[in-house]
């Protein structure tokens, strides 16, 4: 049975093989969160879509953004998962009575 000296050796020795397994949990995450803007922004007189600039940018940022957030508030601020659920609904209504989503 492997410990956990024994994978953080792995991982030094490898280059890191246990950062796969960090990349793969943001991967699924940011792949299996729906989340669009329905902001449009001027341009040279015209309105573009929001979502259309952010994807040229980083194609599927908006949920890569969510998950970095509930991982931020998780580890760094000691959330509990109820209060970052809570947090997101809050958020998420006054984002949709605004129109962003």
């Amino acid at each position: 049975m492997l410990t956990l000296a024994d994978l953080t050796r792995l991982g030094a020795d490898y280059g890191g093989v246990l950062n796969i397994g960090n990349y793969s949990v943001g991967r699924e995450g940011a792949g299996n969160i729906a989340l669009a803007t329905m902001l449009s922004i001027p341009n040279a007189g015209e309105w573009l879509p929001l979502q259309t600039t952010l994807d040229g940018i980083s194609p599927r940022v908006l949920p890569l953004i969510a998950v970095l957030t509930t991982w931020w508030m998780i580890n760094k601020k000691q959330f509990s998962p109820t209060k970052v659920i809570i947090v997101f609904s809050v958020v998420v209504a006054i984002a949709c009575l605004l129109g962003v989503f």
